[in-house]
């Protein structure tokens, strides 16, 4: 589980000050399955901490202040692009072809808001051009996640099988990031 404690020790920063953060927990903000509160409420927290101390340094104090993450706030930081209004309506983020979509055997997570994106999807699944959410619904609902992401990723496109915790554990890049620590630094050229 990533807290603050992890988040702010993994970008190098003083144990001592971690306590420094205080949150305002509240229960019903981005709840989904993962732990997406707790990981968007440890980011908000470290990157708020290393502020703070930034602060503190500039101005020449003795003592870092404290750092207080509310979850609310926290939360609609998070999605603050569905609170968006443009003239009163709400601005089309995601193409008609970005999004989850239900296969034979589970889900894929498509990505197509770019041209290039899109047609290389559509190449995939053999469809054409002007294709409809209907049409790739369809053809999607017909074949597996696995062989949806497989065909897609071959032909330059954006498509991830859903996986449980065990199967991404299991996945040679779940593996992989399993074995790296949350936050890397190393020096680029000179």
């Amino acid at each position: 589980m990533i807290d603050i404690k992890v988040a702010w020790a993994a970008m190098g920063g003083d144990p001592a000050l971690a306590s420094y953060v205080s949150t305002v927990t509240r229960q019903g903000t981005l709840e989904a399955r993962l732990p997406v509160r707790e990981l968007a409420r440890a980011c908000v927290g470290a990157c708020a901490l290393a502020a703070a101390e930034l602060g503190a340094r500039r101005a020449g104090l003795a003592e870092v202040p404290g750092v207080r993450v509310d979850d609310g706030a926290v939360a609609t930081a998070f999605v603050s692009e569905r609170h968006l209004l443009i003239d009163g309506r709400a601005p089309v983020t995601f193409a008609p072809l970005s999004r989850f979509w239900r296969t034979a055997d589970g889900w894929v997570r498509t990505h197509a808001n770019y041209p290039h994106h899109r047609a290389r999807l559509l190449g995939a699944l053999k469809l054409p051009g002007d294709a409809s959410v209907a049409d790739v619904a369809g053809v999607l609902a017909e074949r597996s996640a696995l062989e949806v992401e497989t065909a897609v990723y071959g032909a330059g496109g954006l498509a991830v099988a859903l996986r449980t915790a065990e199967e991404w554990a299991a996945h040679p890049q779940g593996a992989a990031v399993a074995g790296r620590p949350l936050v890397e630094r190393e020096r680029l050229g000179s």
